[in-house]
Parts: structure tokens; C-alpha cells; sequence
């Protein structure tokens, strides 16, 4: 039903006092639509007895990561940015967190796997018939800022076990960065090589997690 002075095709909504006068709020400030917590999964323990071939051990320390705010939002319980897509000037800046150190020593291949274009869950399921996991995305970091890690040819992302949820929407956490690189849009996702400290959000929406640009390499705890 068309209410009078509405166009059709618009939508009316409410503005939370206090908000930036102009910006509409959408949820987080009405019992019936509460903000959601955003959890980590934890990630699995794979323990083995002494470094695999082909893997390199690491001990855990803390790292500082580097998010796009725009991809951020909550992430964990960490509060990255106060709010989930901030408007201009702030939407394309980047901020910067001190990330705890991994829960303990580990190992991490060397190399990427030889193979791209699997989900997430396909991943972990490769990993696992190998006797491993994914690495977390601060094991990753860790391990690639002391030069252990070797990178294949074409450059692809790599997917890390770092997945979060908040009931409904989930999003893991991509590294490294990939030869491609889309242009004509500052809305692109960032391509091309990212430097160990950037941090990507990826949500998961089903099949299109499956990308030709996104690989991944194995871990495994000590």
C-alpha cells in the first residue's frame, strides 16, 4: 500500500536520536531487531608429534592486523569500529588491531596447496584427510612476516580458519592478497598483493566461495 507523499519503490525508516542528522540507522537500536554478537568457530586442534616435511614450526606471538573499515564491522569480541558500515569520510579507511597471540606452537607448510577454487568447508575437508587444518589467519601473518611461507605463482588469496558467526551472516578471513585486481571502483574488493598484515573479510554466501583466486596451505599444532 502507497502512503500518501511516498514514492513508490521508497522506504520509510526511523532515524536513532543522536545519530549524524541526514544518516538513517538501520537495526542494533529496537529490542525487536537487537544487534547480533559476532563469534569466532574455533578451529580444530590437529596434534602431531614432530614437524611434518614440507612445514616449518612457529612459536606463537602477538601480531597487529590491518582491516579495510568498510569490510570490518564487529569482528569477534573485539570492538574494531563502533558501527557496521560507517558512512563517508571513514568508509574506506583502514584501521589497526593488536590480534592476542595463537593459542600455541605450530607448524605451517611451506607451500600453498596446488589446488584453488575450493569453499571453505572443501578446504577444511582437504586439510583434514591430510592430517592437518588451515592455518589461523594470525598464524598465517605470523609465519608469513618472518619469511617462512612461500607464495605460488599467480598470487591467490588464502582461506584461513578464522571463520565467524553471528547466527545468520558468517565471513572468514582471507591473506596475501592475488595477482587480480579488479579496477573502476573504489567498492572493489582489494586485489593484487597485500602485505602479511591485511586482513580480509569474506562473507560466505554458499556456492560463490569457490574462486579460482582463492587458495590455501596446512597447518598443524605442536
Amino acid at each position: 500500500m502507497q502512503s500518501a507523499g511516498v514514492e513508490l519503490g521508497s522506504a520509510a525508516v526511523w532515524t536513532r536520536p543522536g545519530t549524524v542528522p541526514g544518516h538513517v540507522a538501520f537495526g542494533g537500536g529496537s529490542a525487536t531487531y537487537p544487534a547480533r554478537v559476532t563469534a569466532r568457530v574455533e578451529a580444530p586442534v590437529v596434534r602431531v608429534g614432530d614437524v611434518p616435511d614440507g612445514f616449518v614450526a612457529v612459536e606463537p606471538r602477538p601480531v597487529r592486523a590491518r582491516f579495510r573499515r568498510r569490510e570490518t564491522g564487529c569482528y569477534g569480541e573485539v570492538p574494531y569500529v563502533e558501527e557496521w558500515k560507517p558512512l563517508p569520510p571513514r568508509l574506506h579507511d583502514f584501521v589497526e588491531v593488536d590480534r592476542p597471540l595463537p593459542r600455541g606452537p605450530f607448524a605451517i607448510a611451506v607451500r600453498e596447496e596446488p589446488v584453488t577454487g575450493l569453499s571453505l568447508a572443501e578446504a577444511r575437508a582437504y586439510a583434514a584427510e591430510r592430517g592437518a587444518r588451515l592455518p589461523t589467519e594470525d598464524e598465517w601473518q605470523l609465519a608469513a612476516q618472518q619469511g617462512l611461507i612461500e607464495r605460488r605463482e599467480p598470487l591467490t588469496w588464502n582461506w584461513t580458519e578464522s571463520e565467524h558467526s553471528d547466527g545468520i551472516t558468517r565471513f572468514a578471513l582471507l591473506k596475501g592478497g592475488s595477482a587480480f585486481r579488479a579496477e573502476g571502483s573504489e567498492w572493489y574488493v582489494d586485489g593484487g598483493p597485500q602485505a602479511a598484515d591485511f586482513s580480509l573479510k569474506y562473507l560466505l554466501p554458499g556456492p560463490l566461495q569457490r574462486s579460482s583466486r582463492i587458495g590455501f596451505r596446512l597447518a598443524v599444532d605442536l
